[in-house]
C-alpha cells in the first residue's frame, strides 16, 4: 500500500477537466488551474435584437452571432483576458462583441459578433440571419450557432409585430474555457 501511495505522489494525480462558462463580463482575467496542459476556448458574441413593426408590417428578426473556437497548450497560472458581448437591445439593435485575448499566455485574439468572427484555429463560423417579417407578424431571430459539445449562445431576437414599435432583444454571448 505504501508503494502505491508513494508512486501516486511521485507521478501526481491525474488532472480532472475544468469547465468555466461565462455569460457576462468585460475585460476579466481568466487564470488556468494548476495541473492543466491544454485549454479549449469557445466564443459566441451577443445576438442582434429584432426590429420593430411599422404599423402595417412586422419587424425583421435579428441575426445570431458568429462562433470561434481554438485549442492552445497552457500551464496552470497562465492568464487570458475575456469580454462577453451583451445581446442587442431594441433601441441599439446590434449585439456586443465577445473576445478572448492574451494575458500571460500569448494567443491570436479571438472575436465573435454578428458581423464577423476571427481568430479560431478550430472553427470560425458565421452567424445566421434573422427571418424577414411576414405581413403583420415579426420575423424569427437567427438561430444560435451550436458549437463544441452542444453549447450555444447569441441567438437573434424576434421582430416585433406590426403594431409593436420595437423588436425583442438578442441573446447574450458566451465564453467557455475547458481545461484538460
Amino acid at each position: 500500500m505504501q508503494q502505491l501511495l508513494a508512486c501516486a505522489l511521485e507521478t501526481g494525480a491525474p488532472f480532472s477537466p475544468v469547465l468555466r462558462d461565462y455569460t457576462s463580463g468585460s475585460s476579466v482575467t481568466e487564470t488556468a488551474p494548476s495541473g492543466c496542459s491544454q485549454v479549449r476556448i469557445c466564443v459566441w458574441g451577443g445576438g442582434d435584437a429584432g426590429s420593430g413593426g411599422d404599423g402595417v408590417t412586422g419587424g425583421d428578426g435579428g441575426a445570431s452571432s458568429g462562433y470561434v473556437e481554438s485549442v492552445y497548450a497552457i500551464s496552470g497560472g497562465q492568464t487570458l483576458v475575456y469580454t462577453v458581448g451583451a445581446g442587442g437591445t431594441p433601441t441599439g439593435i446590434i449585439g456586443g462583441t465577445s473576445q478572448v485575448s492574451s494575458g500571460t499566455l500569448s494567443i491570436t485574439t479571438m472575436s465573435a459578433s454578428t458581423g464577423m468572427q476571427s481568430g479560431g484555429n478550430v472553427s470560425n463560423t458565421p452567424g445566421n440571419a434573422g427571418e424577414s417579417a411576414e405581413g403583420p407578424v415579426g420575423g424569427a431571430g437567427g438561430e444560435a450557432i451550436v458549437g463544441w459539445n452542444g453549447y450555444s449562445a447569441g441567438a437573434g431576437g424576434f421582430g416585433g409585430e406590426a403594431k409593436k414599435w420595437t423588436g425583442f432583444p438578442g441573446h447574450a454571448g458566451r465564453v467557455i474555457f475547458y481545461y484538460t
